[in-house]
């Protein structure tokens, strides 16, 4: 998604999108605006249409990022006036950082798994060893 491409965003699609980054559910939404779900649903998929997003969540964290940026921005020009290296576009989106981030995460949960599990068999295997060794020791269980 473009930065561009949230300026063909009606206002009624922006104020639905604001609603489900508070994930809000259609119904609620709906229900909150004093519309149709029926409306609300074809919002956000005239809103997914325009932008190319995969779907309503990620598009609406990216709405979001992107009218804070604008309003942070807003603010340190009002006070210290153009910033011309900070007014570029973003070169990703700001959805796409927090899926990288969720796949890290995945990994890292998986990789600490898969690292108990193999301890938990490397143990199991040193059992008769370790076994063995106080045999030959002659310590006594307690």
């Amino acid at each position: 998604m473009e930065p561009a491409s949230f300026d063909r965003l009606t206002p009624a699609e922006l104020q639905v999108l604001r609603l489900v980054a508070r994930n809000r559910t259609s119904k609620a939404i709906a229900q909150e605006l004093g519309r149709s779900p029926h409306t609300v649903d074809n919002q956000i998929k005239s809103a997914l249409a325009k932008t190319g997003a995969a779907d309503r969540y990620s598009l609406a964290i990216a709405v979001a990022a992107h009218e804070g940026r604008d309003q942070r921005l807003h603010e340190a020009r009002a006070t210290f006036g153009h910033f011309p290296a900070v007014d570029a576009a973003p070169s990703s989106t700001p959805a796409e950082p927090a899926r990288r981030s969720a796949g890290a995460v995945l990994l890292m949960i998986g990789g600490g798994a898969l690292l108990v599990m193999l301890l938990l068999i490397a143990s199991a295997a040193m059992l008769p060893a370790a076994q063995t060794l106080i045999d030959a020791v002659g310590i006594e269980r307690g």
